[in-house]
């Protein structure tokens, strides 16, 4: 919670799963962008095999992050 970029909210879908559902995590964080009136929704999901959470990768649609490079929503 809390998280801001260029004035907008940003909400993070947070997976530690073993099977990967892109689509389906993309989906559910777009729902929660909507649903917090949000500038963007990413995924971030834990890769097989490190424990370091910065080796994480994060998934978002090129909606998302246009507007993250611009500030506003296309």
């Amino acid at each position: 919670g809390g998280l801001r970029h260029m004035g907008g909210r940003v909400i993070v879908e947070v997976k530690d799963c073993a099977r990967l559902d892109l689509a389906g995590w993309v989906t559910e964080a777009d729902t929660e962008r909507g649903n917090d009136d949000a500038l963007a929704g990413v995924v971030c999901h834990k890769r097989k095999g490190k424990g370091d959470p910065l080796d994480s990768y994060v998934t978002m649609t090129l909606r998302d992050f246009v507007a993250l490079l611009t500030g506003a929503r296309p």
